[in-house]
């Protein structure tokens, strides 16, 4: 995502061409991982975030990849979101501990989630998120590196409504919105660690040995 930098202006990349709804965030420049500028979510008290709209392409249901690279600030003081697709059913839920500097995932229906290793998270430095779900297992990994795993038969559950990024819902504590950057976001089908052309591609049979950051922006994806 890139876009005019200072404005609430935000442009999709991918294929796709999505149009970004965007509530009070701005494109930031300083600092930037990659392009023109990073989406910057002001305080926890604001209430910035962006939305994407309806597709099925969000129903995450067979095997996907979600990738981005974040840079939190000492005042997520609290649990919030990075992304998020559903109201109080948590239908995809991909949130940052701020407390405990580690990351959290929960997918409703498969029977279980992924959580962090406490202090996993540096404050003001980008680091780069991906989760990985290939069949029942689903995988994080935290600068390319497995941070931990999971093996979850159930089907996931299916909501239609938009994807939110560093979104809250109204039941929840102003606290709980994201505060920091979040730079190349991307959300794609299929198991990104198994394509021998993506960038996260795992060239042995064996996920535990991780790969190695996208060093330029994802250009002309499917997916933003």
């Amino acid at each position: 995502m890139d876009g005019i930098v200072h404005q609430q202006v935000f442009t999709d990349d991918s294929l796709n061409n999505f149009t970004i709804g965007v509530i009070g965030t701005q494109t930031y420049d300083n600092p930037v991982k990659f392009g023109t500028g990073a989406a910057r979510f002001f305080s926890p008290e604001q209430g910035d975030y962006l939305t994407v709209p309806i597709t099925d392409e969000w129903n995450m249901t067979g095997d996907w990849c979600v990738d981005f690279w974040m840079y939190g600030l000492s005042q997520n003081t609290s649990i919030a979101r990075l992304l998020y697709r559903g109201g109080p059913e948590k239908a995809f839920d991909l949130r940052f501990d701020g407390p405990n500097r580690r990351i959290l995932f929960s997918l409703s229906g498969i029977g279980g989630s992924l959580q962090g290793s406490t202090n996993s998270i540096n404050y003001s430095e980008y680091t780069h998120i991906t989760i990985v779900r290939k069949g029942t297992n689903h995988y994080m990994y935290i600068n390319g590196n497995l941070e931990v795993s999971g093996n979850y038969g159930g089907t996931p559950d299916v909501t239609e409504l938009d994807v939110g990024i560093a979104c809250s819902y109204t039941s929840e504590s102003p606290s709980a919105y994201y505060v920091g950057q979040i730079d190349e976001l991307r959300i794609r089908n299929g198991a990104a660690i198994d394509d021998p052309v993506d960038p996260l591609y795992i060239s042995s049979e064996d996920p535990a040995d991780g790969f190695t950051p996208p060093a330029t922006p994802y250009e002309g994806d499917p997916t933003p």
